[in-house]
């Protein structure tokens, strides 16, 4: 209430003992979820409010949650980081929370002359999430994959033709590609552990994302936007490495890390790894 309280513990300490009664709620599907404003260093610098990566890449993604999250009392001292008020609304809004029914994990299509700019957006009408395609005014909303496990994260390549986007079916996590129209789904990253976040080259040759494995912390890997081969790890150090972003000429990815115990903006060209 007065303070945001920062809290010094790793993935692997939570997947160790906090993990197990959070998937045990999830799979007797429990309806909500609510977040808190603490930073958990190991993770994030962001309260858990307004982090993505623990919103989206840990709740949703990887415990598969897809009922309704809220969030604590705004009006909180802990939510100061996020700004006024206002401002800590959008954050928790921009990280992932939203109600079963809602909409979350949502990206915009390239637009441009004879475009309808369109938006991949994540739904769970089901209780299930799963990717549509719609217009940018809401009209027009197609179901793209249709399964019982949990499909989120959706990315429109540069030209629009393809979406790549986060599915646990195969078990855990995984960068999956389909067309726009949802056929030919296919596994992309096959190197163990999760993975999250795809973010494709301006080129569309590549797609940048982020590798989770036991004891290695958060990772930024790249690989090639065909077929997933030629991979890469891009970094290769403590706590967590995330976020993706590529430069316009496809050469750097810029993430965030917190390998000094604070977060950072570092940049790293696509061909090398620190």
């Amino acid at each position: 209430h007065l303070a945001t309280p920062v809290v010094d513990y790793s993935i692997d300490q939570w997947r160790a003992r906090e993990r197990q009664p959070f998937a045990a709620a999830i799979a007797e599907r429990v309806e909500m979820v609510m977040t808190t404003h603490v930073v958990v260093s190991g993770w994030d610098r962001t309260i858990a409010t307004g982090s993505r990566s623990i919103v989206q890449e840990r709740l949703r993604s990887d415990l598969g949650f897809s009922g309704v999250v809220i969030t604590d009392d705004l009006l909180m001292n802990g939510a100061g980081q996020l700004g006024d008020v206002g401002h800590r609304a959008v954050a928790a809004l921009a990280a992932g929370l939203a109600g079963s029914g809602g909409d979350f994990g949502l990206t915009t299509g390239p637009s441009g002359p004879g475009r309808v700019n369109r938006l991949a957006v994540v739904l769970s009408k089901d209780g299930n999430t799963e990717i549509y395609l719609r217009n940018a005014d809401g009209s027009n909303p197609v179901r793209l994959t249709n399964n019982k496990f949990g499909d989120t994260s959706p990315a429109f390549s540069p030209d629009g033709g393809q979406i790549a986007f986060v599915s646990d079916r195969g078990g855990a996590p995984q960068i999956y590609v389909m067309r726009v129209d949802g056929s030919d789904q296919r596994r992309l990253s096959v190197q163990g552990g999760s993975s999250y976040d795809p973010e494709w080259s301006p080129d569309g040759k590549s797609i940048a994302y982020v590798v989770e494995k036991r004891g290695s912390g958060l990772q930024i890997h790249v690989m090639d936007a065909a077929d997933g081969g030629n991979w890469r790890q891009l970094t290769n150090s403590p706590g967590s490495n995330e976020a993706p972003s590529w430069s316009p000429d496809s050469r750097h990815v810029l993430f965030t890390t917190t390998r000094n115990g604070r977060s950072e903006l570092y940049t790293v060209l696509s061909l090398i790894h620190i």
